[in-house]
């Protein structure tokens, strides 16, 4: 209707003059669920959620309305409210609705969006939300009119993305490594270390060689026993310059006391090595 399309306007002149807050955010959310009828309405809705939801990077120079991942940065704060208040919903209802369109650039653009949102997943506000949120927002990818839309690719694509996020936000970076040689996510119970280091931290063999021979690892690489021998060193310099400190400062006093108990002062004097202790 008229009055819909007034409120909706109204909300991206409040967007645009960088009024964006959780009441905006959950109202644009509510705008595209509920009163998107017509695929121009589902395109200007995705276009205002990503320039609501993203942050202008250095990258872009200055130049606010950019629509690339590479040259805006995901805002936290903001997919957190939108994610609470449904934003994974709207999207999968408006790609339910019309992605038979003939024209896909609403499909493109809501790309975009969840494409460049995949470290949100791993940001605090909106991976926490998203955990309250997991159980709905599986049920919705999981529902029939979404599996029908993998004949369209591009459609596919957007899906694939959203679990993606879903799925990222669950690891437990507690008990997650990544990769050295092709950054990827390694669970602590698949990890391969380095033999030499122990350091190293490899998905698989593959990697674990390709790394040595091309990565620059065996330019790197310590054996433990070397870093040791350096780290006792610097203990046993530390350790004597204490003692030295301690004997001088109290030279006089253990000389008298020597003295009087009929000891030579080098019996006085315990030296200890660290660097032949025994390991």
């Amino acid at each position: 209707s008229d009055n819909n399309r007034i409120y909706f306007w109204i909300l991206i002149n409040l967007i645009v003059a960088g009024c964006v807050d959780k009441d905006v955010i959950t109202e644009v959310v509510g705008f595209g669920t509920n009163h998107a009828s017509t695929h121009e309405d589902a395109s200007s809705i995705v276009d205002v959620t990503y320039a609501m939801l993203y942050s202008v990077s250095k990258s872009s120079n200055g130049h606010g309305h950019v629509k690339c991942s590479c040259c805006r940065d995901p805002n936290d704060s903001r997919f957190a409210f939108a994610i609470n208040a449904g934003l994974f919903q709207m999207c999968l209802k408006l790609l339910a609705r019309f992605w038979k369109h003939h024209d896909d650039s609403m499909i493109t653009d809501m790309g975009l969006l969840f494409h460049g949102a995949g470290a949100v997943a791993l940001l605090n506000k909106s991976s926490r939300t998203i955990d309250k949120q997991r159980s709905n927002i599986e049920w919705s990818l999981n529902q029939p009119e979404v599996t029908a839309m993998a004949q369209n690719d591009k459609a596919r694509e957007v899906t694939l993305a959203m679990k993606f996020i879903v799925d990222t936000s669950a690891l437990d970076l507690d008990t997650t490594h990544v990769c050295r040689c092709c950054r990827q996510f390694v669970l602590k119970m698949d990890v391969r270390r380095c033999g030499s280091c122990n350091i190293a931290i490899y998905c698989s063999r593959e990697c674990q060689e390709k790394d040595w021979r091309k990565g620059g690892h065996k330019q790197t690489c310590k054996h433990p026993k070397e870093k040791i021998v350096k780290q006792t060193e610097d203990e046993q310099r530390r350790f004597q310059s204490l003692c030295d400190k301690y004997f001088h400062d109290d030279m006089e006093s253990i000389m008298v006391e020597a003295t009087l108990q009929g000891y030579d002062i080098c019996d006085c004097i315990v030296v200890v090595n660290l660097t032949q202790a025994p390991r």
